[in-house]
């Protein structure tokens, strides 16, 4: 426990079928768990391609009121520069090839309280 400053989510599953968004890696369901491993007051850095889970992760924290640091809707027009932003996965690459948005978010995990979903299941559906 408390062993871990930062959580990097990289392009994961955005998992867009109904009934799956549990298995979500920026879920209230994996947000818990992170808890487990982090210092009070770690980050979660979210990279995706997926609008829809960019949407999602910040309906999660629109909806528990966690401190966004970098909320960023094309991390590579927006200006922001820095050494570890500048890693590009694979995909990512591939991403950026075929002229797709890079999202990117940046959000405190604080240690306690419980962890709600987005207040309107419309916010999961809406993609599917």
């Amino acid at each position: 426990p408390g062993e871990v400053d930062e959580i990097w989510l990289t392009f994961p599953d955005p998992q867009l079928k109904k009934r799956r968004w549990k298995k979500r890696l920026c879920s209230s369901v994996f947000l818990s768990l992170y808890r487990k491993f982090l210092k009070p007051g770690g980050i979660v850095h979210l990279k995706t391609d997926s609008e829809a889970l960019y949407n999602y992760a910040l309906g999660i924290t629109t909806e528990n009121r966690f401190p966004v640091e970098d909320n960023i809707t094309d991390l590579y027009h927006s200006g922001l520069q820095t050494e570890i932003l500048g890693i590009q996965t694979f995909y990512e690459k591939q991403f950026i090839a075929e002229g797709k948005t890079i999202f990117y978010l940046k959000f405190l995990l604080p240690p306690e309280g419980d962890i709600k979903e987005p207040g309107e299941r419309e916010l999961f559906q809406r993609f599917t």
